[in-house]
């Protein structure tokens, strides 16, 4: 967890903040996310809503919009998710770009070339299916069906997408 402030975590907090002074395009994925958020001067801690796990619904917010990281995504998609933290205060000029019911900080641009992601772009069906499958235990102490997780995965490729428009960001930036 971000919160814990483990040494390693730590270095990468200073790292990202010398990042942020330059023009070198950065993902955050999840940990990554909050922690970039941490970092640039928001706050990161447990989700007052909850765990967050499975595939769920999530609202574009930059639709019609500008915005590389999700260009070609719908109003709506699904992604996969699995964390107990979130981002809870947003750093100065950081702007939403995407949301959902439990989370309003999906995605984030934090500055012109920095975003993060709470949701895994990197999963497929059978990666997420093994992390419900690894935490079923905590997942049925919560009180959430570990059948219904199961039976309502289904691809959901759109939300790779992201990681292709990020390479192409990449791409235009060196």
């Amino acid at each position: 967890m971000v919160t814990d402030e483990l040494p390693w975590s730590i270095k990468i907090e200073k790292y990202i903040k010398k990042v942020s002074k330059t023009k070198t395009p950065l993902l955050g994925i999840c940990y990554g996310h909050q922690l970039i958020s941490k970092a640039l001067g928001g706050k990161s801690g447990f989700n007052k809503k909850g765990k967050e796990i499975g595939l769920v619904k999530i609202t574009n917010l930059s639709f019609n919009n500008t915005d590389p990281l999700l260009k070609n995504f719908p109003k709506k998609f699904f992604a996969f998710e699995t964390h107990y933290q979130t981002v809870q205060k947003l750093p100065a000029k950081a702007k939403v770009i995407a949301k959902n019911m439990k989370d309003n900080t999906q995605a984030v641009r934090f500055t012109n070339n920095i975003w993060g992601v709470q949701f895994h772009p990197e999963f497929d069906k059978s990666i997420m299916k093994e992390y419900i499958l690894k935490q079923k235990d905590v997942i049925e102490e919560l009180g959430i069906s570990i059948k219904k997780l199961l039976n309502d995965l289904k691809s959901c490729d759109i939300s790779n997408t992201v990681l292709k428009n990020f390479s192409y960001i990449i791409e235009k930036k060196v």
